[in-house]
């Protein structure tokens, strides 16, 4: 399926290879939001209700084409899935160290349908972009979750919640390299830009020195 999840992990994929500088990953993120999809600033969560109905009367349009059919299908399950996500968020109180009705949520779609539960996974943090508790609430699912289940899409997620302008969210991005223990992520935490609040930068050093201590 191409699609921003698509570009987003291209784009990290440039970063963690350092063919793009880790320090434009705010442009990049940024640039990539404003101008594909200027209308989630101005909507609750930035999902639109006529999202399904746009795509189901898309579908009439599609003749006889199997393939198109089934994206068309697809895409109207992802949008079900992402505003079912965004409703346990935002009726969840996250507690780091609990697992939320959120977790439980995407962990179940992940065991059903794991390519639908990657675009999900996606999408909703793009959604809530421009809502940092919610976009902290998020990275603090995500960190509960098994990395296994989102790899790449998780090293997305925290590259780009990472220069967020929230220092909570940059905090909650770097909790989350924490979390999963994984000492590859030491290089990518190298690679960022020193951050402006002090206390966030210690953070910063202090979690590569335990995930190298982890090799």
């Amino acid at each position: 399926m191409a699609g921003y999840s698509d570009y987003l992990i291209n784009m990290a994929a440039k970063v963690i290879s350092n063919a793009v500088p880790i320090n434009d990953i705010n442009v990049i993120v940024n640039r990539f939001i404003h101008d594909d999809f200027e209308s989630y600033k101005t909507s609750n969560f930035h999902i639109h209700e006529s999202g399904v109905s746009n795509i189901t009367a898309e579908s009439s349009n599609l003749g006889s084409s199997n393939s198109q059919a089934n994206d068309v299908s697809f895409e109207i399950e992802v949008n079900k899935c992402i505003k079912k996500t965004l409703s346990y968020l935002k009726s969840d109180n996250i507690v780091e160290g609990d697992v939320s009705k959120t977790q439980i949520y995407l962990e179940a779609l992940a065991e059903k349908d794991r390519l639908l539960f990657l675009e999900v996974f996606q999408k909703t943090w793009v959604a809530v972009y421009y809502s940092p508790e919610h976009l902290r609430n998020y990275l603090c699912v995500a960190a509960s979750m098994d990395y296994s289940l989102m790899k790449d899409r998780a090293d997305v997620l925290i590259l780009g919640c990472s220069a967020h302008e929230d220092a909570l969210v940059q905090e909650a991005a770097i909790r989350a390299f924490e979390s999963w223990e994984n000492p590859e992520h030491a290089t990518h935490l190298r690679a960022m830009r020193k951050f402006e609040e002090k206390w966030i930068e210690d953070y910063k050093q202090r979690t590569i020195l335990f995930l190298e201590g982890l090799k």
